[in-house]
């Protein structure tokens, strides 16, 4: 199926008489090993502050934040590290704040603005 419409994809693959996996969808699968590298070089330039996992059936990074937070934590999600940089970005300035105003006795260091281009040659 080559539609790009997660609801088109859905009612198809129900209509045919079974639910929808990964193999529905259009877009490309992307294999383990690439998924966990790409989740060791993310959680490498966060210092120790966000745990990512690849999720090979979901296809996408999850970032968990291990800095102050409210209640419950934080977690982020993208298909690829240029997806999921920029969230982890905002999460972690807003880390920052909340320690400072806090004044916490450690606060989260900046994070680099762009993570490196070795990273994304799998991406291309």
């Amino acid at each position: 199926m080559t539609t790009s419409n997660h609801a088109e994809v859905t009612t198809a693959t129900i209509r045919s008489g079974r639910m929808p996996g990964i193999l529905d969808y259009p877009a490309p699968i992307i294999d383990v090993g690439k998924g966990r590298s790409w989740a060791a070089g993310v959680e490498k330039h966060c210092y120790g502050w966000w745990t990512v996992l690849w999720e090979p059936w979901g296809q996408h990074l999850t970032a968990f934040l291990k800095g102050p937070w409210g209640e419950g934590g934080t977690y982020r999600k993208g298909r690829t590290p240029r997806d999921l940089w920029p969230a982890v970005l905002e999460a972690h300035d807003q880390c920052r704040r909340l320690a400072t105003a806090q004044a916490a006795p450690v606060v989260p260091p900046l994070l680099v603005d762009k993570l490196p281009d070795d990273l994304w040659k799998a991406d291309a």
